[in-house]
């Protein structure tokens, strides 16, 4: 995940990669106008803006998220993968264990635990 860039800083990133200009990106619902604030970290965008903006760079939001995780998996997507495997060897043991592992993480960052 970006740390110290901000999500525009980020995104405009993207979009000088691929030598898009923000008015190549405009469309009906996202001016250029939104783009440069954003871009600048003056402002962000509602989700279907940035929806757009990410279309606007020939990207779907999938792509987007996985460069934005420097091409890593997410935690969550680890953890999702784990238990399918676990659920598909019918590992109740191996689910047990994952579910202590996920609490303690939680306990540790100090948030509160879902299950």
């Amino acid at each position: 995940m970006i740390e110290r860039m901000e999500l525009g800083e980020f995104y405009k990133e993207l979009r000088l990669a691929r030598k898009l200009k923000q008015s190549d990106v405009a469309c009906a619902g996202l001016t250029a106008s939104q783009l440069s604030k954003f871009e600048l970290g003056q402002s962000m965008l509602s989700a279907d803006k940035l929806i757009l903006a990410i279309q606007g760079i020939n990207m779907n939001f999938d792509e987007f998220g996985h460069k934005l995780n420097n091409y890593q998996e997410s935690l969550h997507m680890q953890i999702g993968r784990k238990v399918v495997d676990r659920f598909a060897h019918q590992d109740i043991a191996g689910l047990e264990q994952l579910l202590e592992e996920v609490k303690q993480e939680q306990m540790a960052q100090r948030r509160p635990i879902v299950v």
